[in-house]
């Protein structure tokens, strides 16, 4: 065969094995054009070598060659850059989609969202987080976390789905302080000592439990203010349903405070019961948002020393003991 003939052969292979390299690339692995495609979870772990991935993307059809996408992720600089994470993809993408998608990190999350209301308790926390499937039932009712309640922070996380309790109650109490710090100042007491700042959570923690809005909560804590400066009793329900439920928390037994027998708990002498001990109780109820943070901060300056709430969550205040009575009888028929 002449040389030129030869050169000629050679050159027109060249060429045609880059075109195929080309419509491997930006064609996709199924050209069924218009047509539904499933699109099956991928997954990258971290430390997968370039060969392991494009083997696998082989085996589930979504590569024609591994040859033709190890070449061309590593011509495009990105053979070192793909991420790892599960990833929902299509037989209808490019090898040039591919690397895009792998090397963008547009992988779909396995984090868990959860979201703790403002005023949740341990016990609500403990069924959060097991619902969520973060914890077991009954992790959370635990004296080291029950010391922590009213510093682990109502918002919406996201977590791992594998994660230890520990790191989220870490998470939980690190947000609590990184969002208070600019209202409370704790200046390295712990959790125990009756500074401004301990009662400030306590207070707020009542709040939570007691009425709803940012206006109540001012005047409910301007009340108590009043009773504390009057040494009178607090009288508030919320304390009491709260000391007879955590004696069942220090055992690993949920309760809801919601549940709680009044009438027979006011009879009860734990510190908690507020109709019993003058003062504050001796810790949080429930964990506080800051909205609640702020009005325990800022009470309301009224002469105002008795309040109750009628069955819509509307709050009704009384100067004296004869009016809290007939805003008893007006709104809760008693």
């Amino acid at each position: 065969m002449h040389k030129n003939t030869k050169i000629t052969i050679g050159i027109v292979a060249v060429a045609v094995f880059a075109l195929a390299g080309a419509a491997m690339v930006f064609l996709p692995a199924d050209l069924r054009f218009g047509v539904s495609l499933p699109q099956p979870e991928f997954r990258i772990e971290k430390g997968d070598s370039l060969t392991k991935i494009a083997d696998a993307l082989a085996e589930q059809g979504l590569i024609r060659s591994t040859f033709i996408f190890k070449s061309y992720t590593t011509i495009v600089g990105q053979n070192t850059n793909l991420k790892a994470g599960r990833y929902r993809l299509s037989p209808a993408m490019s090898i040039s989609d591919l690397v895009r998608v792998f090397s963008s990190g547009l992988y779909e999350s396995d984090d868990i969202s959860v979201t703790i209301p403002e005023g949740s308790n341990i016990n609500d926390l403990d069924n959060i987080f097991a619902k969520a499937g973060l914890t077991k039932s009954g992790d959370f009712l635990k004296a080291d976390y029950i010391n922590q309640e009213g510093y682990l922070f109502p918002d919406t996380y996201r977590f791992e789905s594998e994660i230890s309790k520990e790191m989220v109650v870490k998470k939980l109490e690190t947000n609590f302080y990184d969002r208070t710090d600019a209202l409370l100042d704790f200046g390295g007491v712990s959790e125990t000592d009756n500074s401004p700042a301990i009662r400030t959570v306590i207070i707020a923690s009542m709040l939570e439990k007691e009425v709803q809005t940012k206006e109540d909560m001012a005047i409910v804590s301007g009340i108590i203010q009043n009773r504390l400066d009057k040494q009178m009793l607090l009288q508030i329900d919320a304390t009491v349903a709260y000391g007879v439920c955590l004696k069942s928390f220090l055992v690993g037994k949920h309760c809801d405070v919601t549940q709680v027998n009044l009438i027979e708990a006011i009879k009860a002498t734990d510190l908690y019961n507020t109709y019993k001990n003058t003062g504050l109780p001796p810790g949080p109820i429930s964990n506080p948002g800051e909205q609640a943070i702020y009005a325990a901060l800022h009470p309301a300056d009224t002469d105002y020393f008795y309040y109750l709430t009628d069955k819509a969550g509307n709050a009704h205040y009384g100067r004296t003991a004869a009016e809290h009575a007939q805003n008893r009888q007006k709104y809760l028929n008693k």
